[in-house]
Parts: C-alpha cells; sequence; structure tokens
C-alpha cells in the first residue's frame, strides 16, 4: 500500500482539456511518399483478396492502400485522375511495394486499358476458386446485405425482389438454361474477363 500511495502522490494528474485536441490523419515516418501501386490485386469478388491482401501485408516491405478505391472501375474517379490517385495511397519507403485492392476491376471491362496507360509493367494478382462455389457466396452476401437493409429489420424481403428467390431460380432460367446474364454467375466466368487482360 504504501508503494502504491508513492506512486499516486508522485505521477500527477493529467491536465483537464476543455477543448478539442486534433491529431493528424495518420503519422508517418520521415523520406517517405505516396507512390502510385506497384501492385494491384485485380479480383475475384468472393475468392479471398482481403486475406490474401492481409497476409502480403505481413511483410515489412508491402503496403497497402486503405479500403477498396475503385479508381479505375469507377468514371467518377477515374475523371478526378492520377494525383487524386495517388494522395489515396499510403506513405511508403522507396524500397517498398504499394498494393491496392479492387476485386471489381477483374470483371470491368475499361480497367485493363486504365491500367495500362497508368504503368504497362504494373504486378497483377487474381485469386480465384470454384466458380460455382463463388457464385453461391457471391449470391448468400448479395442477400444477407439486401436483408440488413430492409426496413423495419424483421420485415422480410419483398416477394418481388429478385433476392427472395433461390440461387438455383435465379442462375437456371424456365427452359432448363444456365442464366448466364445472373451477376454472381457471369462473374465466375473467368474465361470471359481474363481475356480482356491477356490482350
Amino acid at each position: 500500500e504504501n508503494k502504491i500511495a508513492i506512486l499516486t502522490n508522485h505521477i500527477p494528474n493529467p491536465p483537464v482539456i476543455n477543448h478539442p485536441v486534433v491529431f493528424p490523419n495518420r503519422i508517418h515516418f520521415p523520406k517517405t511518399s505516396r507512390r502510385l501501386p506497384q501492385c494491384l490485386i485485380i479480383g475475384v469478388r468472393k475468392c479471398g483478396t482481403r486475406a490474401l491482401l492481409e497476409m502480403l501485408y505481413l511483410h515489412p516491405r508491402i503496403q497497402k492502400a486503405a479500403g477498396e478505391i475503385h479508381f479505375f472501375d469507377r468514371d467518377e474517379n477515374y475523371l478526378k485522375g492520377l494525383e487524386w490517385y495517388r494522395k489515396k495511397m499510403p506513405h511508403s519507403f522507396r524500397g517498398q511495394i504499394t498494393i491496392e485492392k479492387s476485386p471489381s476491376y477483374f470483371v470491368t471491362p475499361e480497367v485493363p486499358e486504365r491500367v495500362r496507360a497508368m504503368n504497362a509493367t504494373i504486378k497483377l494478382l487474381l485469386i480465384v476458386r470454384e466458380p460455382v462455389t463463388r457464385a453461391i457466396s457471391d449470391y448468400t452476401q448479395l442477400r444477407s446485405h439486401a436483408a440488413t437493409a430492409t426496413l423495419p429489420q424483421q420485415q422480410s424481403l419483398s416477394s418481388t425482389s429478385p433476392l427472395s428467390r433461390s440461387f438455383e431460380d435465379l442462375a437456371i432460367l424456365p427452359n432448363g438454361t444456365v442464366n448466364e446474364a445472373y451477376r454472381p454467375l457471369a462473374i465466375s466466368q473467368y474465361h470471359v474477363h481474363v481475356h480482356r487482360w491477356l490482350e
């Protein structure tokens, strides 16, 4: 008890702050700068892109952009220019590699040409999984998000909503053929999208 009393008397009470304290968004080391990414994780959605990025980020030479920037696949962002994009990147040392991840890059037709215009030698990472399993996972997430957004919370999805239907009903047309236009299935047609990246 005496030791605690000594410590208590030795450590002054913290000052009372009656005004807001503003902290910088990020603290960065000297001799670092924001650089355009040298590597992109371009997809595929629901294939573990987040896990891949986090595992790579464990390496000391890797820096990652915070969140998905969607620079190349959203016109409103792309029109803001490369300087806007660069400012979205983290600070990094000269020897570090900056990675940005936006899984929708893989399936957006305009993206390969836009990426090539920025850097024709950029490294691209693509992770895939069994396509039907990926499509079902995509459907499940879409349905979950739709249910969460429905108000009131107890209200079920409307019977007119596409997501009120089963995956099978959405994926298979009445004539028994595969509904290739259904977005989760369209994304899983890897051969269609990868062709654009190889041109």
